[in-house]
């Protein structure tokens, strides 16, 4: 589902800001795949995802 909002968010993007948090999204997504045994990387890749998540829907 995240990768669907990232995306649909990346096609309404109107400036850098929702590009990047399309491109954190997709890099905490890889850290997730990569890393799945390491819990200490979980934290991490949250507060990626929610980066982006921010960045894509916040208004400013």
């Amino acid at each position: 589902m995240t990768p669907i909002l990232g995306f649909f968010g990346f096609l309404n993007a109107k400036g850098a800001c929702k590009e990047a948090g399309f491109l954190m999204i997709v890099s905490a997504i890889g850290l997730f795949v990569c890393v799945n045994q390491i819990i200490f990387y979980l934290f991490q890749g949250l507060a990626l995802l929610l980066s982006g998540l921010n960045n894509i829907f916040c208004k400013k």
